[in-house]
């Protein structure tokens, strides 16, 4: 939705995932009068918008369309995150394909010719390929909309490094100048990293 290159696009993109909710929310109501209403919402929506928008290009998308547009934007390929959202999805709702996709087979003993025990490993490199994605989305969501709200991000990200550092445990043998240059505020406050006047990051010596 924050990807529009436009403002104009933006809301344009909003309201239709307004008009997608509204149709997922008359699903879940019972009776004419309460899906009455969620319709008349719906209609209120177009009619104020029709200065702007047709009720076409307000069209509500479904999760495949958003998925896919969305993919170029934290650099992954359409089909890719698709194949990934399904299995996380899968994994949720308890489909018994995800843990298959998602799981290696080991044979164990041979209890018989051609018939062999065997166990199931979780398969890390498919739960890790999930993670990465879903951090990609997030980070770029939650960094947009601060932007978009006018946010100063490098304070927010230092506010955030220095918290993170004060509750998470370290390794006993962590490096003491790499935990120290986590807990150390910017000297000016700032959150950014002071530069040279050709513009590259400045290094202690």
């Amino acid at each position: 939705m924050t990807a529009g290159g436009t403002a104009l696009e933006c809301t344009r993109r909003h309201l239709s995932l307004v008009r997608w909710d509204y149709a997922e929310h008359r699903k879940s109501v019972f009776g004419q009068e309460a899906k009455d209403g969620v319709d008349e919402r719906d209609a209120t929506l177009v009619e104020r918008a029709s200065g702007v928008f047709t009720e076409g290009d307000l069209h509500p998308p479904n999760h495949y369309t958003v998925l896919r547009a969305a993919a170029p934007v934290v650099g992954s390929n359409p089909d890719d995150l698709e194949r990934i959202w399904r299995a996380a999805s899968g994994s949720a709702h308890g489909r018994v394909w995800p843990a298959l996709t998602l799981q290696h087979v080991v044979p164990l003993r041979e209890y018989e010719p051609g018939q062999y025990r065997t166990i199931r490993i979780p398969d890390t490199d498919g739960m890790t390929e999930v993670l990465e994605v879903a951090e990609r989305m997030t980070s770029y969501g939650v960094l947009r909309h601060a932007d978009f709200c006018g946010a100063d991000v490098p304070v927010l990200i230092e506010e955030a490094r220095l918290w993170l550092a004060s509750v998470v445990p370290f390794r006993e043998d962590a490096d003491p100048e790499a935990v120290a240059r986590l807990r150390r505020r910017t000297a000016d406050g700032s959150g950014r990293t002071p530069s040279t006047t050709d513009g590259s990051p400045k290094v202690d010596s």
